[in-house]
């Protein structure tokens, strides 16, 4: 008998693309599969479009609470032991669960996979395939994640007993919280990375991830939790780990001083600093001390931080 297989569509007043989003997931070559939605309180005419699939779905409405526990909830419903989590924005490609049911099914010590994504929309120019970090000799899935959170989720297929073991989704998280989950799986069991993509990701104004400060406060909070509850994880990690929450805290610095929040930009940098030493990073604070902090001095900031970054990428193997 074929595996069962939970696709969870969490939604929040995306009327006009959510449609689109259930029907790819309708139209999964894989047979052996529902389809559930999860209304997080919109109130655009949501609930009427959802009542009109009937039951080839399965939907639920709950109050506006966020993805977390909007993907929570789906999980509660979801009787498959495998899930499919999908934004309501994005849209499966017909043979995703054709091509990662398999590895599931055959390695009991996996805990999900994965694989690129297609990344479209009117923001972007022309489509194109985003690639996601993937397991070496050297460099494990879990550590992947924290050093780069390069795996789009929607390309995911999770074995339902990896997410309970991790707890589920973390709904004091209202960004990152794919990721977190994620990275908490990945220290626990395997992850294959295939090499189809399975999922096109939308790039539109309407993006959840828009507020940079929020998202990145909350990959910092994430990993700040992962490495308080996992030391040997942070053993493993090594000089990486600081290095890392450096770049996140210059990241916070750098959008901050974008909203002219200068004194606030200016202790992130500080927080940064005390996490690693840079030429790069002591250029940027002297930059946010100096006086009349302008755009020229952004662009500066800008410049030093891709410098940064390509050494990092250089150092750590990314």
């Amino acid at each position: 008998m074929a595996t069962l297989i939970s696709i969870i569509i969490p939604t929040h007043n995306r009327v006009d693309l959510v449609g689109e989003a259930i029907e790819s997931a309708l139209r999964q070559t894989y047979a052996a599969r529902e389809v559930i939605v999860v209304d997080d309180g919109s109130a655009d005419g949501t609930a009427d479009l959802l009542a009109r699939y009937g039951d080839r779905i399965r939907s639920v409405r709950t109050s506006n609470r966020g993805c977390a526990a909007a993907r929570n909830t789906g999980v509660a419903l979801a009787r498959g032991a495998y899930l499919a989590f999908l934004d309501s924005d994005d849209v499966l490609l017909p043979d995703k669960l054709d091509l990662q049911v398999p590895v599931l099914d055959a390695q009991d010590d996996v805990g999900f996979v994965y694989g690129p994504i297609v990344v479209f929309g009117p923001e972007l120019a022309a489509e194109h395939l985003d690639t996601p970090i993937r397991p070496t000799a050297e460099r494990s899935v879990a550590e992947g994640l924290f050093l780069t959170t390069r795996v789009g989720f929607g390309s995911v297929l999770l074995r339902r007993a990896a997410v309970e073991q991790a707890g589920g989704f973390d709904e004091t998280l209202r960004y990152n919280e794919d990721t977190d989950l994620l990275l908490r799986v990945a220290l626990n069991w395997k992850a294959v990375c295939i090499e189809a993509p399975t999922v096109r990701q939308r790039w539109h104004s309407g993006r959840k991830s828009r507020d940079e400060v929020a998202l990145q406060r909350a990959v910092l909070r994430s990993m700040q939790q992962v490495l308080d509850a996992r030391p040997e994880f942070r053993v493993q990690l090594g000089a990486r780990a600081e290095a890392r929450l450096a770049e996140v805290h210059w990241a916070i610095s750098r959008a901050l001083a974008e909203r002219n929040e200068i004194a606030a930009a200016r202790a992130e940098a500080a927080a940064a600093w005390r996490h690693r030493h840079s030429f790069a990073l002591a250029a940027w604070r002297t930059i946010l001390t100096g006086p009349g902090f302008a755009p020229a001095a952004l662009r500066a900031g800008r410049l030093l931080a891709r410098g940064l970054g390509f050494l990092q990428v250089r150092l750590r193997g990314v």
